[in-house]
């Protein structure tokens, strides 16, 4: 993913209105549960911060990055 969005642009023109509508579709397709929505959203706001610091034209993406790990209190080891 990090491929796909790098050198996009040198400002973060998406990542707030990409956290809005995900928190929307959230709220309007699952269950009502607190825990699950902040966790999603604490996920996708932790998700999109990486991604932005790529979008910059000169940034690079290393080779053979870490799966990111997310448990319900947030980033595993």
């Amino acid at each position: 993913m990090l491929r796909i969005h790098a050198n996009q642009c040198d400002e973060d023109p998406f990542s707030a209105q990409f956290l809005t509508v995900f928190d929307e579709a959230v709220a309007s397709t699952l269950p009502a549960d607190e825990e699950l929505r902040r966790a999603l959203h604490d996920y996708m706001t932790a998700a999109t911060a990486e991604v932005s610091t790529v979008f910059p034209t000169t940034a690079t993406v290393a080779d053979a990055l870490p799966m990111p790990r997310w448990s319900w209190s947030g980033p595993a080891a």
